[in-house]
C-alpha cells in the first residue's frame, strides 16, 4: 500500500476539482500532486494508488469517454449541501463569521465548480443575523453540561427601545440544563430548577457569560421529549400549562397537524369543523387563537374563553378611540 500522504493528497485533489460533470485526466492529477504537494509518482504507480484509495472506502470512477477520473460523492449529495448551506445562511441566531465557517466546511465536500454555483445561490445579504459571537461555543458547553448532569449559570438579555440588548437579570441565573430544542425558527435551552416549577426555557442567542458549575443537577424524571415540549409551548411562553380545547374550521387541519403532530387528538364535530385539545400556557393559547380569529374559537376552559372575549372587546374599543386619547 502506498503512503497515506500521497493517497490523501489525491483524494483532496479529486474532492476539490471533480464531480460527476467534471473529470480530471491522470496527467493533470499528477501535475497537481507535484505542484501542490511536491509529490512525484510514476505512471505505473497511479493505478495502484487509485486501487488503494478505493480499498479505504472512496469510490473513484474512470470515465472512458472523457478520459478522466472523478470522486463519487458519498458524504452529502449536491441537494443536501445546498439545503444545509441555505438553512445556515437564513438562521438569524448564527452570526455572520460562524455562518461563513460552517458553510465553508460544507462546501469543502463539493468541487470548485459546484462551489461557485453554491455561492451564487446562497450568499445574499441577511440583515437579521445576530451579533452574538459565541453561539456555537455555547451550544458545545451546554451539551457538555447536559452530558455531565451539571448546573449552569448565565446572564439573559432582552431588547429595549434603543434596539440594543440589555441584561435582564439582576442576580445570577443558576439552572439545570435538560435539553436544547428548536421552535419558531429559534433554538431554546430547556431547563429545570428555575424561578418557576417544572420546565422553563431560554433563547440560546440571548444567553451570555455562560459557565458550567461543578454542582450536580437533581434527578430528572420528565418523560416529554424536547420536540414534544416545544410543540406544546405555543410561541415558547413560560408558565403553567393547562388543557385548552379549540374549535376550528376544517381548513386549519393541515396547520394543526403540522404544528402538533399526528398524535394530537381530533374530534370531528361536523363536515366543516373539528375540535382538538392541547396543554399550553394561557398566554400561548390566547395569542394562538388571536392569530386565527376567523378560523378558531376557544371553547374550554370557560374562564379562558371569557378572558379571550374580554381581550377582543378591549382591542375593538381601542381601535374606536381617537389616537390622541392614548
Amino acid at each position: 500500500m502506498h503512503d497515506r500522504r500521497t493517497m490523501a493528497a489525491v483524494v483532496i485533489i479529486l474532492i476539490e476539482n471533480t464531480d460527476q460533470d467534471h473529470c480530471m485526466p491522470r496527467r493533470e492529477i499528477e501535475r497537481r500532486l507535484l505542484e501542490d504537494y511536491e509529490i512525484s509518482i510514476r505512471r505505473k504507480t497511479f493505478g495502484l494508488i487509485i486501487r488503494d484509495i478505493q480499498e479505504f472506502g472512496f469510490t473513484v470512477v474512470y470515465d472512458p469517454h472523457r478520459r478522466g477520473y472523478y470522486l463519487e460523492r458519498f458524504f452529502l449529495d449536491q441537494g443536501e449541501i445546498i439545503l444545509l448551506c441555505s438553512m445556515i445562511h437564513c438562521l438569524g441566531f448564527i452570526n455572520i463569521p460562524e455562518s461563513e465557517q460552517l458553510i465553508q466546511k460544507l462546501m469543502r465536500l463539493t468541487s470548485r465548480y459546484k462551489n461557485n454555483e453554491l455561492r451564487m445561490n446562497i450568499f445574499r445579504s441577511n440583515e437579521r443575523k445576530t451579533l452574538h459571537q459565541n453561539f456555537i461555543i455555547q451550544v458545545e458547553l451546554l451539551m457538555n453540561a447536559i452530558a455531565k448532569n451539571r448546573k449552569v449559570t448565565f446572564d439573559y438579555y432582552h431588547y429595549d427601545f434603543d434596539k440594543e440588548l440589555h441584561q435582564a437579570n439582576t442576580t445570577m441565573i443558576i439552572v439545570e440544563p435538560r435539553y436544547i430544542t428548536f421552535a419558531n425558527s429559534e433554538f431554546y435551552l430547556v431547563v429545570t430548577g428555575g424561578k418557576h416549577p417544572g420546565l422553563m426555557h431560554y433563547r440560546l442567542d440571548r444567553i451570555e457569560n455562560l459557565r458550567m458549575l461543578d454542582i450536580p443537577c437533581s434527578q430528572f424524571d420528565y418523560t416529554e421529549d424536547a420536540a414534544g415540549y416545544a410543540g406544546n409551548q405555543l410561541f415558547m411562553f413560560s408558565g403553567e400549562r393547562i388543557s385548552v380545547t379549540f374549535l376550528c374550521e376544517k381548513r386549519m387541519l393541515d396547520y394543526v397537524i403540522d404544528q402538533f403532530g399526528k398524535e394530537v387528538p381530533l374530534y370531528r364535530t361536523d363536515d366543516n369543523h373539528f375540535e382538538f385539545t392541547i396543554r399550553v400556557t394561557r398566554i400561548g393559547a390566547i395569542l394562538f387563537c388571536s392569530r386565527f380569529l376567523d378560523e378558531m374559537t376557544i371553547i374550554f376552559p370557560e374562564d379562558l374563553r371569557d378572558e379571550m372575549h374580554d381581550r377582543l372587546v378591549a382591542a375593538a374599543n381601542r381601535h374606536l378611540l381617537d389616537i390622541s386619547e392614548f
